[in-house]
Parts: structure tokens; sequence; C-alpha cells
């Protein structure tokens, strides 16, 4: 693995300048072995004064995430760290974090989950389950191993040699159905022209009901929901650029029907309609890393 920092992509983040001011966010490249399968493996620490809390919402990307952390992450009163399988996420996540901590994941491509499970991604949307649980590895034994290590380069770096291994086990063709489907996935991710079900079968030349049934597998959402996720990151992306665009324009770039269908979807996704979404988040400097799209 390489373990100096990628570039980072601050997108699906729903505050990212506010998160700055508390947090530490580094991302490292996955080693060759998990290419195409893991996007990037994230690394968070924070040291917080006593009694502070903060909340950061997370529009998050069509992809499931392999993660180390501590419990209290997601809300619960408990600081214990643990190794998680985390679905994709249909709704805002809110991530908690208290006094000092680390949490070290793997975020996989879109469309890629499956590779690593023996059921349906779709199975675990909306769900964060014990990875010991459904992955055939020592997840007490991971979460020890990172515990002692002093940084999270080490760590991420540690959780890719074990993802490498899990992933070698896995059947032949259920790897190769969902790397395809990550290609899939990723096509979806650039193409902005694709509308529909019916434009991305005719795009990648697949039958819809054989998409319907390869997403359901590996991505855990299906893919109309997956371009409508992506539409909604470009429109919070650009609603906090420091430089709001025309709604209706953007509207009719991202392919909705008119302005209000965008702001119908904003506001029933992120609970506030864009404009006002625009108004309440810190705007990031060209400066701050965070700011680069890519």
């Amino acid at each position: 693995m390489t373990t100096d920092p990628i570039i980072q992509d601050s997108r699906g983040i729903l505050d990212p300048g506010r998160m700055r001011e508390f947090v530490d966010f580094t991302r490292f490249d996955p080693p060759r072995p998990l290419e195409g399968i893991v996007q990037w493996f994230w690394a968070v620490t924070w040291d917080l004064p006593k009694g502070i809390e903060f909340t950061q919402p997370v529009l998050s990307h069509p992809c499931g995430n392999l993660s180390v952390g501590p419990r209290s992450t997601r809300g619960l009163d408990d600081d214990t760290v643990e190794a998680t399988v985390v679905g994709v996420a249909t709704r805002v996540d809110h991530r908690r974090l208290r006094g000092h901590g680390w949490n070290v994941a793997a975020k996989l491509e879109p469309g890629a989950l499956g590779a690593f499970l023996e059921m349906d991604a779709a199975e675990l949307t909306n769900r964060v389950v014990p990875m010991g649980q459904v992955l055939d590895l020592d997840a007490v034994g991971l979460t020890r191993d990172l515990e002692i290590m002093a940084d999270n380069a080490s760590r991420a770096a540690r959780l890719g040699e074990i993802l490498s291994t899990v992933l070698a086990s896995r059947d032949a063709a259920r790897l190769q159905a969902a790397h395809e489907c990550a290609r899939i996935a990723g096509r979806i991710a650039r193409d902005r022209g694709i509308r529909g079900v019916t434009d991305l079968a005719r795009c990648v030349a697949f039958h819809p009901r054989t998409l319907q049934r390869m997403f359901r597998q590996h991505a855990g959402v299906t893919p109309s929901w997956m371009i409508r996720r992506y539409r909604l990151i470009d429109a919070a992306d650009a609603a906090r650029s420091g430089n709001p665009p025309s709604w209706g324009e953007l509207a009719a770039e991202l392919g909705y029907a008119d302005q209000a269908h965008l702001s119908r979807e904003f506001s029933a996704t992120i609970g506030m309609p864009p404009s006002r979404y625009a108004a309440s988040v810190t705007v990031l400097t060209p400066s701050d890393p965070a700011a680069s799209r890519r």
C-alpha cells in the first residue's frame, strides 16, 4: 500500500469546512490486490476538549465501508473499538466524535461490496454489522493489532493486508461479477448523461433486469437509486461551493425535471432545500485540500 496521503475529495461530507476544525482526515491508496474493489482507505484522528462532542452529517457515497473505530462514532455510548462492515446508507448518516480517538476504513468502490460477502449486499443496506459475522477473519485480533499501532498509515496498511487475504479466498466468478458491477457503477459516477436505468442498460449493453440483479447482489442498492444519489451529491457540492449556481440551471444539468423536483428530493434527503443548506455550511477555501473534488 502507498502510505503517502492521496488527494482528498470532500464530496458527501455535508459541512467539511466545519469538520476541519476538529478532525485530521487522510486517505491512502489501496494495495494492488484490492484495486478495483477498494477505492481508497480513509483515516481520521480527533482530539476534542473534555465534554465537547462534534457530530458530522454525511450524505454517504453509494458504497460500503469496512471500518475499524469506536462504537461511539455511531452514536452509541461506548468507546470500544470495533471492526464492522457498513452497508450503503440511503439516509443522511451522522458521525459523532468525542474525546480523542481514530477510525480507519476501506471505502469500497460503489458496486463492490458483494465481493467480500456470501450474501446479497442489499441485506446490509442501512446496517452496520460486526466484521467477524460476515467476513472470514479474526476481527478481534484485527482490532487488537490496529489499537497498538502508532499511526493511521500503519493501521490502514494492516487493514489492507487482512482484506487482501480475505479477497484472495473468494470465489473467482463472484469476484469477477463484483468487478463488473463496480465498473458499471463507475460509469454512473462519471457520466451525468445517464438519467435512468434504460440509459445505463444501453450504455453498458446489459438488460435492465440483469442490472437490477447484479446491483442487489454487489451494490446493495438499485441502479436508479445510485443515479439519484450521485445527482444529490453533485447538488450538495455545488450548494456549498461558496458560489451557488442558478438552481434551475443546476436542476437541468443534473437531469431533474425542474428546480422544484431538485428542491423536493434535496429536502427529503438532507432535511432542507438547497438554498438554505448553502447558507448553513462553512465554505472551504481553495488552500484547503478538501476543496479539491478529485
